[in-house]
């Protein structure tokens, strides 16, 4: 009976050993790896906190030819010791390898539409601190209405699979080449991609920076969102927000004065003169008035409304009055 009673004990001296053990990894790897559902990322250097899906991460490195996109649509998984969802996460605790676009004092964001054409607003441009390009324009040959500055630029999905399906051929066709030559003119920038890296996604950039390398670039960085940029609730839009109101928002994050620059979406300029849809293309002709997808004309009286209370300067016309 006692020896019963003993190998009872030592079974259930087991059974709750191996209940504590089985807890104890549970919980270690649930506080060591889960999804941290950061509010906000900040920088511990500069002060600056931004919103999770209007942040920019660049990567650090130039020459990392092993870019890892950690492929999430939902919050970023990092390690934690804590069982706290912190609002903010920063940058040196978390990210490493990556960093936030500093505060600037001034900026310029540029769009492409033709009313940039003989506006001779490339000096007012470069006069700003940070430069703030849409969907790869072409800058060379436009200097004098554009300027040559560019600190980032940024390009949608439709160019992003354009031209890495370029880059998938064996010898690059002309418009693999045009884009070649278009980051040859941006020098130290960053090239980024602002919308979910999913894995077509990721596929298709790594894609593209291979290519760039290939052609001998070693200068220019790169830049990724963990999050969709979702402004179009908050700014009443309606519709899909354009890549260059995108680029305003997010430019609001770490810049102290910003000037719109080439954001006008009419067919003539104010004296009826004829524009081009974008400056460096001969199109005359886009429907400006469909919102199926895009409405430019909200988002146009939304940005005169802020020029008008000086929460911003929309240039849309000459800069040499």
């Amino acid at each position: 009976m006692f020896a019963f009673i003993s190998v009872l004990g030592t079974i259930a001296v087991f059974m709750t050993n191996t209940f504590l053990w089985r807890n104890w990894e549970a919980s270690i790897h649930e506080t060591t790896n889960k999804p941290l559902k950061c509010k906000s990322v900040c920088s511990k250097s500069t002060g600056l906190c931004v919103r999770i899906d209007l942040a920019v991460f660049v990567l650090k490195e130039t020459s990392n030819s092993s870019l890892e996109f950690r492929e999430q649509l939902t919050y970023p998984t990092v390690n934690s010791s804590s069982t706290e969802q912190p609002s903010d996460c920063y940058m040196e605790d978390h990210y490493p390898g990556l960093e936030l676009i500093p505060r600037q004092a001034s900026c310029a964001v540029v769009g492409n539409s033709g009313i940039l054409n003989n506006s001779s607003c490339g000096d007012a441009i470069d006069s700003h601190d940070f430069v703030f390009r849409v969907n790869m324009p072409t800058i060379k040959g436009y200097e004098r209405d554009v300027g040559r500055k560019t600190n980032i630029t940024c390009i949608n999905t439709s160019l992003l699979r354009t031209y890495s399906g370029m880059f998938k051929r064996p010898n690059y066709p002309v418009v693999g080449n045009r884009f070649l030559e278009k980051v040859r003119f941006l020098g130290k920038s960053v090239l980024w991609y602002p919308k979910p890296l999913g894995r077509d996604n990721a596929q298709n950039y790594r894609l593209i920076i291979n290519a760039i390398k290939s052609d001998g670039n070693s200068l220019l960085r790169y830049a990724f969102s963990w999050k969709p940029i979702h402004i179009e609730r908050e700014w009443k839009i309606g519709n899909c927000g354009t890549l260059g109101f995108d680029a305003f928002v997010v430019a609001r994050t770490f810049c102290d004065n910003i000037s719109l620059f080439g954001f006008y979406p009419f067919y003539a300029d104010p004296d009826g003169k004829p524009l081009r849809y974008h400056y460096f293309d001969d199109v005359l002709s886009y429907n400006f008035n469909n919102t199926r997808v895009h409405n430019f004309g909200r988002e146009y009286k939304i940005l005169q409304k802020l020029d008008a209370e000086k929460k911003l300067k929309l240039v849309a016309g000459s800069c040499s009055l």
